[in-house]
């Protein structure tokens, strides 16, 4: 589809949204855009912008094609295997008791160096 530029004209824009879609209400980065449109009252008596009435005024040789320039593709025109069905992997093996006593540090360790570094600090 060709997309609406409005002619490059953003107060025509508020007019199409106003009149086409009905909006009752304007947030803008650009206020002085809306108070050009509050105060001129010529916007309502243009005819709205219809979708293709822009294309008739772009040069033809610059249009895309109508069609799709190739056709569809299908199943029996793929050449490539199906991919493999994912497999679920072995869990990981747990750490034994006696690596998880290796890791282990004492409460008391941890709590003496806190209270070292706090005083180091002060």
């Amino acid at each position: 589809t060709h997309a609406f530029d409005f002619y490059d004209d953003p107060t025509l824009e508020i007019d199409s949204f106003v009149r086409d879609v009905q909006i009752d209400g304007i947030i803008t980065d650009f206020p002085a855009t809306t108070a050009r449109y509050r105060k001129n009252k010529c916007y309502g008596e243009f005819g709205l912008t219809t979708t293709g009435e822009l294309i008739t005024f772009a040069n033809p040789m610059l249009l895309p094609p109508a069609e799709a320039p190739y056709p569809a593709l299908l199943d029996s025109d793929v050449t490539e295997p199906p991919l493999p069905e994912a497999r679920s992997q072995p869990p990981a093996s747990s750490p034994s008791k006696a690596e998880e006593k290796a890791i282990e540090v004492p409460f008391a360790f941890i709590a003496m160096a806190i209270l070292v570094c706090f005083f180091i600090s002060v």
